[in-house]
Formats: structure tokens, C-alpha cells, sequence
């Protein structure tokens, strides 16, 4: 769409793929695993944009902590129950970080 620069490279970037996302997920979540369940719900909403992915975990890590200890995180089945996390276009914490 943009007219060809000689002093600019054009960069194809794919999705990552399940197996990468989830390293993301663990890494960032640390000790504090979250279920299979809510990690497959994160590698399918995010569509293995990895933006996406940091910022989707990052908001069920600090729902989970408001909620309490590390302890109810099996009290989290979806991430529906976190908030109105449907689409990308709903990650509001994107604007306020």
C-alpha cells in the first residue's frame, strides 16, 4: 500500500503458534499458573498476536489478583468471567498503560 523506499524493509510477521503463545502466557504468569482451560481461552482469543497475547495475561493476572490470593485463580473458568474481554477492540488497557 505505501510507495517502495529504498531506505526502508519490508517485514512480513506471522502469528505465533499455539506452543509459542503459551510459553508467553507461562513466562509471563510465573509461579502463578494459570488453568488449562483459561490459557487455551487466551492462545484462541488473541489469535497468536503477541501484543495481544501480553496484554490479555496481563489482565487476567491482575483480575485474578484483585479477586485474592494466588489460591482462587481456579475460581477463574473463563475469561468472560474477568469482563467484557470478547475481541481485541475490547482490551481497553492497551489506551491506559
Amino acid at each position: 500500500p505505501w510507495t517502495p523506499r529504498s531506505h526502508l524493509t519490508h517485514l512480513t510477521l506471522h502469528r505465533l503458534p499455539r506452543k509459542q503463545v503459551e510459553e508467553i502466557v507461562e513466562k509471563l504468569t510465573g509461579d502463578k499458573a494459570l488453568p488449562a482451560a483459561v490459557v487455551q481461552q487466551i492462545v484462541a482469543k488473541t489469535d497468536g498476536v503477541p501484543l495481544f497475547v501480553e496484554e490479555l495475561t496481563k489482565m487476567v493476572i491482575e483480575s485474578v489478583e484483585s479477586i485474592g490470593s494466588v489460591g482462587s485463580v481456579e475460581s477463574v473458568g473463563s475469561i468472560g468471567s474477568i469482563g467484557s474481554v470478547g475481541s481485541i477492540g475490547s482490551i481497553g488497557s492497551l489506551e491506559s498503560r
